[in-house]
């Protein structure tokens, strides 16, 4: 069976339901997860009458040191991997993630500047929009354009490119790390200056000491040592300043690289630990919407900044007819807008869009969106929000087998506990898990309804609300006595037969009588579990109908018969009630005062013992004789006949 997700915090999986117009269109569907962490899972749904169906997806982020966005990649600049790759070489859980920056087909190299784990890990000498995050998790968003010089004594030169492909004929110096690949891929003549880091880090707003260990020509690619530094110049091609900085360096001499981020109008880029720049676009700027986007529709991937300070990494799928059509930039940017966000950029989209999540209540990061291109598109690098959680062992999603909406008294069923996912999301030990129910018997994981009318079970924190009905019984639908049946029922006065069966025209037995009349007495079984019945055939009363015996022998109004003059007392518990037995009992507890004399036709088959009774019920309209003006008090009474006359006496009551 398919498993309902409960959650503490959010409906697992709440279904949105409510239609609200959107520049995406019209609310049509869809669901939020709570998966932990400060962070919540979208999936919405639209319909617009123009373009038709749209589908996003993202994920708000409340920016925290439970989890915390990171700048992942394979573990190398060149190349690309779709977002399961890397996910696996990347060693850490993570919550969400979505594509990054915009990259060159050819060599899967990063078109902007990347920054990671505290250091710059790409750049360009290029201005581009950009989004920053600290360690603690909270983001910015800025222009980014990266200045990194190389000073050895009185001489000094720029250093254009980090981590770029250097192709020949290139007349600048470009500086490689070994988080570059494990080759430089060089194609020409170049020059090699291979360093040691001596002391600081290559992070903006910072200052890297460096020693050269290694200079020489050579014609094609090399292997970048790990952890050295390495600087690149075509010989025949490169520039006289930049080319006179190289010539002048000896093994042995220090080299001192600065780096700062130049044109930034917040002056934020030293705090960052993690950020990315993207040729895509400033969508949103102090909430208003940027201009001079290009057109086109396609699948999106953004991410802004609320002015709460909550992330949005966001997704919409396009190119699928009946599923989801895309947007314009300009679309997305009003998008970002709606959700809330105050600055925001643009990510590479296309076949690239792509959400991944860990939902809660689950294990596995999955893929939410659905590409373009039918497959994983292989990208350069994506936004992953790490989660450094731990596992609490603290019950907080419950993976359950359905409970259903409507259950009927006497309905038990077991509660299916299918997994269990602490307040950290991690799987856990499912005997922690409390279960209980309001108005219904809990014992362990069994839920017995004994009781009509709400109740609520409780699985951990979660609540689940149902309906206890009385089960009608099948065999009534037609009869002429099923509303007096039904209500009887519904006042645990009279019960079916089993398996839902009333069997109306059945003849109700002394046993059946004696405990439908003590139920209608409203009588306490326990007062009477003491009483000696005085029966030679004690043996042959059903264990169901014992106590109800007891009690209507106790009361007084249900005696034996007697075969031989009252030596030997008889209950007979399964022999058919006599319309005259019937009305003599219910007679003795109702006690009927006020009554008037009845003549029938067959007033001479009465029995004297029964006369009074009859008379005081068919009086008080109670009960009533037949068309043809006889009471028949020898006839047997059917079970529909026996509820029909205790609905005469509740009415009168």
């Amino acid at each position: 069976m398919k498993k309902t997700i409960i959650l503490s915090v959010l409906l697992t999986s709440a279904l949105i339901t409510q239609a609200s117009a959107e520049v995406l269109g019209t609310v049509s569907g869809g669901y939020t997860n709570d998966m932990g962490a400060y962070s919540v899972f979208h999936k919405t749904e639209f319909e617009d009458s123009e373009v038709g169906k749209q589908t996003e997806y993202y994920v708000e982020y409340t920016p925290n040191t439970d989890a915390v966005p990171v700048i992942a990649d394979d573990g190398s600049q060149w190349g690309q991997s779709d977002i399961n790759t890397v996910l696996g070489s990347y060693g850490s859980r993570v919550v969400a993630g979505i594509n990054a920056d915009y990259f060159s087909f050819k060599t899967g190299l990063p078109m902007g500047s990347t920054i990671s784990g505290g250091e710059l890990v790409s750049a360009v000498d290029e201005e581009q929009p950009a989004i920053g995050f600290r360690e603690d998790g909270t983001a910015f968003i800025d222009n980014l354009k990266i200045s990194i010089k190389a000073y050895s004594g009185e001489k000094n030169t720029d250093i254009v490119c980090l981590n770029k492909w250097y192709q020949s004929g290139y007349d600048p110096i470009f500086m490689l790390t070994d988080k570059f690949g494990e080759t430089t891929k060089t194609n020409g003549n170049c020059i090699f200056v291979i360093f040691s880091k001596t002391d600081g880090v290559l992070k903006i707003g910072s200052d890297l000491e460096l020693r050269v260990d290694e200079k020489f020509e050579y014609n094609g690619e090399i292997k970048i040592p790990k952890d050295k530094i390495i600087f690149v110049i075509d010989k025949d091609f490169g520039k006289p300043k930049p080319m006179d900085f190289i010539n002048s360096l000896n093994i042995g001499d220090s080299v001192m690289i600065k780096t700062q981020a130049i044109n930034s109008e917040k002056s934020l880029w030293s705090e960052a630990v993690e950020g990315t720049s993207s040729l895509g676009g400033r969508l949103l700027k102090n909430g208003e919407i940027g201009s001079g986007f290009e057109a086109g529709t396609a699948p999106r991937t953004a991410v802004g900044i609320k002015e709460n300070g909550n992330v949005i990494m966001y997704t919409l799928d396009g190119r699928q007819k009946n599923y989801s059509y895309g947007a314009t930039i300009n679309t997305l940017a009003q998008r970002m807008k709606e959700l809330g966000c105050v600055d925001a950029i643009n990510l590479d989209g296309g076949g690239s869009t792509v959400m991944g999540a860990l939902l809660g209540g689950t294990d596995n990061f999955g893929v939410m969106n659905s590409p373009s291109e039918g497959s994983l598109r292989r990208v350069a690098n994506y936004i992953f929000l790490k989660d450094n959680r731990k596992p609490t062992g603290i019950p907080w999603i419950v993976n359950i087998e359905p409970i259903s909406d409507v259950y009927y008294l006497g309905d038990a069923i077991e509660i299916k506990i299918e997994s269990v996912y602490d307040t950290n999301n991690y799987k856990t030990d499912a005997s922690a898990v409390e279960i209980t129910a309001d108005n219904a018997q809990a014992d362990g994981t069994h839920i017995s309804f004994d009781k009509m009318g709400e109740v609520v079970i409780g699985v951990g924190d979660s609540k689940y609300k149902t309906i206890v009905h009385r089960r009608y019984f099948s065999d009534i639908d037609s009869h002429w006595a099923k509303d007096k049946i039904v209500e009887m029922s519904d006042m645990d006065i009279v019960s079916g037969t089993g398996n839902y069966m009333f069997n109306p025209d059945n003849n109700m037995t002394r046993a059946e009588f004696a405990m439908i009349m003590s139920r209608f007495n409203k009588a306490d079984f326990g007062e009477y579990e003491n009483v000696s019945l005085p029966f030679a055939d004690i043996n042959e009363i059903p264990e169901w109908a014992l106590a109800a015996v007891k009690t209507a022998y106790g009361s007084g109004f249900m005696n034996g018969k007697s075969n031989d003059g009252g030596a030997t007392l008889y209950f007979d518990p399964n022999s058919a009630v006599t319309r005259a037995e019937a009305m003599t009992i219910l007679n003795r507890i109702l006690n009927i005062e006020d009554y008037s004399e009845t003549a029938f036709a067959d007033d001479d088959e009465i029995p004297d013992w029964a006369r009074d009774g009859i008379t005081r019920l068919v009086s008080s309209g109670i009960v009533r004789g037949y068309s043809d003006n006889t009471i028949k008090p020898n006839n047997k009474i059917t079970r529909a006949e026996g509820t029909s006359m205790l609905y005469g006496a509740v009415n009168l009551k």
